[in-house]
This record gives C-alpha cells, structure tokens and sequence, in this order.
C-alpha cells in the first residue's frame, strides 16, 4: 500500500511542477460507465463497455464511447486482446481498431496497445501506440488498489503535414470494491496532461464512476 502511494503521490508531484513551471490550461471532466464481460473458455474473454464523458466545450465537449473486444489469456504471465470502439463527439466522430499485448508479474501489470483511429473527415487513420505500467494491490476481501501511469504517443497523425508527437500522459487511482458475486463499483481519479507545443499544456482532472459485471 505504500508503495502504491508513494508511486502515485511522485507522478502528481511531477505533474504539478510541470504544469507550474509552463503555462498551463486546466478542466474538470467526470466520466461514468459500465462494463460486463464474459469468458468463454480456453482462456478467452469477451466485453463490452460503454461510457458517458462529461467535459467543457474548451476540452473538446461531451463524449459518448461504445466498445466490444476480446482478450486471450496464452500463458499465466501473456494475453493479447483487440476489438473496435465508436465514439460520438462534439468535436469528431470516431471509429477505433485496437490491438494490446500484456504481460503480468504478480501484482505489476504492462500493457503495450495500437490504436487506428479513423476520424470523420479525415484524409487518413491516425496511428496511435499506448504503454502503460499498472499495479495492483489487494486491500482486502473485498477491496482492491489499482494505480497506473500511461504514455499516448501518435505515431502517425491524421493529417499529414503533422508530425509524431505526445498526445497526453495519463495517471490513475482507482479503487475497486466487490458489491456482489459478479459485481464490482470503481471509484476513481485520473489526471491527463497533454503537451501542445506552440500553445498552453493541459491538465484535465478526471474522476469517474464504473461498474463492472463478470457473467
């Protein structure tokens, strides 16, 4: 537990000095969702999720996403996964492709993720490659601990006369409680700091409400 704390508490001190030695735009957003997933034997898992992202017009403006993928556990410490997401956007619509190698040892989780992400009216998919570092610490029965921090890196830009670049990285704290047999609530806070040369950085706090559903 303080190891976790300590992890998370040095990765928002980095986020805030950072944002303080530049200038810096910030916002508040809340995100709520839900989840159910169901595994199907042989190691393979389905889910489906859908949330509802509450932001400011100068964030880009509400989000809906809808998502289905799958994953396959090959070995106790490898699992792969991909699937397709659509998002309905104020800004952009957008249409995901997905593709993620994980690999676990105990507690400590990286997953190493590709995006193409199609945008209406866009001349080309961006290319987008996502590295996170998760840990988990069990609390009780009941309850556990997740933190993370995650890198987003655009490979390749939609438009091509932009380079690659940092979109954002992301830090999270999320605690999960067992409401039933099959049902767990997330309560979570997760800071998104996007670097934009030539113009402001921002800092978006995020809390969000989950549930999740194992048939």
């Amino acid at each position: 537990m303080f190891r976790t704390t300590a992890f998370a508490a040095g990765l928002l001190a980095a986020i805030g000095w950072s944002s303080s030695a530049r200038a810096t735009e910030t916002d508040t957003q809340l995100w709520l969702g839900a989840s159910a997933e169901a595994p199907l034997g042989g190691g393979l898992t389905l889910s489906a999720d859908a949330s509802q992202r509450f932001r400011a017009p100068s964030a880009g403006g509400d989000i809906q996403l809808y998502r289905i993928g799958g994953q396959v556990q090959t070995t106790d410490w490898l699992s792969l996964g991909g699937g397709v997401a659509y998002l309905d956007s104020d800004a952009a619509d957008e249409t995901r492709l997905f593709q993620s190698v994980s690999l676990k040892w105990g507690n400590l989780l990286a997953r190493t993720q590709l995006e193409e992400r199609y945008f209406d009216g866009s001349p080309r998919p961006q290319l987008r490659g996502r590295q996170r570092l998760q840990l988990t610490v069990p609390l009780d029965a009941d309850d556990r601990l997740l933190s993370y921090v995650e890198l987003n890196y655009i490979l390749r830009n939609q438009n091509p006369a932009v380079g690659a670049a940092v979109d954002h990285w992301r830090l999270k704290l999320d605690w999960r409680h067992r409401l039933a047999a099959h049902m767990e609530l997330s309560a979570a806070y997760m800071a998104m700091y996007a670097p934009r040369p030539g113009t402001q950085d921002r800092l978006s706090h995020v809390p969000s409400l989950s549930v999740f559903y194992t048939f």
